[in-house]
């Protein structure tokens, strides 16, 4: 297990950052934030004894993970229940625990023969890669990397959770 990532999320993280760098050049992304915003997260997909499979899909499904060490605010529901079955409020989702807003706004499917899915981790990075390029631009900057990272969880403790899991596995 690299990196003590296991092998299927790592390659969730590397092809969605390989994307990204043919699509977006300029935003140079690695795939350790990803990996760090997935480790700070939901353990890789495996918080709470969630597994994933073969496939990349997580299950059981993950909705409103609080291991971000951040209190999470409460969102009126803006999908009806569609996305993360909470018809009340949204919740985060999947294994990179993004809104359902979020979702709906930067979602792409790694798997070109059905729709993404929050709870598939390819889905998820390919997904969060988008938004984190699209928010910070040049990833390769400190102020590049803050707002991207800003976007996914705009905490200061957020931040330095990720930048604290990024620094280790960029080693």
């Amino acid at each position: 297990m690299p990196y003590g990532i296991p092998e299927i999320a790592l390659q969730s993280y590397a092809y969605a950052a390989s994307v990204l760098d043919r699509s977006a050049p300029d935003c140079h992304i690695g795939w350790p934030t990803l990996a760090a915003i997935g480790a700070v997260m939901s353990d890789h997909g495996a918080a709470d004894g969630a597994t994933v499979a073969a496939d990349a899909t997580v299950s059981p499904p993950l909705r409103g993970l609080h291991r971000a060490r951040v209190e999470l605010p409460i969102v009126d529901d803006t999908d009806g229940g569609r996305t993360d079955g909470d018809r009340t409020r949204d919740v985060p989702m999947g294994p990179m625990q993004l809104m359902p807003s979020v979702w709906e706004q930067w979602s792409t499917s790694a798997r070109n023969e059905v729709g993404p899915s929050p709870d598939n981790l390819d889905d998820a990075a390919l997904s969060v890669a988008r938004l984190l390029c699209a928010a910070g631009g040049d990833l390769s900057v400190a102020e590049g990397w803050a707002k991207g990272v800003a976007a996914v969880n705009a905490t200061p403790d957020f931040a330095a959770a990720v930048h604290e899991q990024a620094a280790l596995y960029a080693r």
